[in-house]
């Protein structure tokens, strides 16, 4: 089986989601997340740089992805635009911090819009976990809505993981699903 793995994350501010999804399948085989305690600004950006590298798998990384931000999406959710700054720092530092661990083959910072559109997060949490036959749950309403499972799944680490981490990090998993199709679909159109 191919081996290759695909680190993703879906930065934030405050909870981080990373996810380590195999290539071959899109299955994810590890799971963290980086939480800060109420730093807030600049502060919180360097507290959630240092908590994802404290975090950071012990694997060969083949490829890895982290969301970027796009100020046109941050403002169709109804949301200051100006909020998603220090998001974009923490974006850019995981970027930075994935090269300086793992050197991968091929880096990837995609706007959401690019690889899960306008769906929501809470239906496009559930259509990811649907794919991976977990069982799961959808917590809160409108835009806060997001799915966790409601069963421990057979990936490394996920037993560390808060009942609220999921949901940072089964983004992080289908960030990593979406590059993992992309690249099979390259690769097999490869003579």
């Amino acid at each position: 089986m191919d081996d290759r793995l695909i680190l993703a994350c879906d930065p934030d501010l405050h909870h981080s989601g990373l996810a380590l999804v195999r290539l071959a399948d899109g299955r994810p085989v590890w799971v963290g997340v980086g939480n800060t305690t109420g730093e807030t600004g600049d502060d919180a950006v360097i507290v959630q740089l240092r908590q994802l590298q404290n975090r950071m798998p012990g694997y060969v990384v083949y490829a890895s992805i982290v969301e970027s931000q796009e100020i046109a999406y941050t403002a169709r959710q109804g949301k200051n635009p100006r909020s998603m700054i220090p998001v974009a720092h923490v974006a850019g530092g995981v970027v930075a911090m994935f090269n300086a661990c793992y050197s991968p083959s091929i880096q990837y910072l995609v706007k959401p819009q690019a690889w899960k559109g306008d769906v929501p997060k809470g239906i496009h949490q559930a259509r990811t976990l649907s794919k991976l036959g977990w069982k799961y749950e959808t917590i809160g309403s409108g835009d806060d809505k997001y799915c966790r499972p409601t069963e421990l799944p057979d990936v490394s680490c996920a037993d560390r993981l808060n009942k609220g981490d999921w949901k940072h990090v089964v983004d992080a998993i289908a960030l990593g699903m979406w590059l993992a199709a992309k690249l099979r679909e390259i690769e097999s159109r490869k003579p």
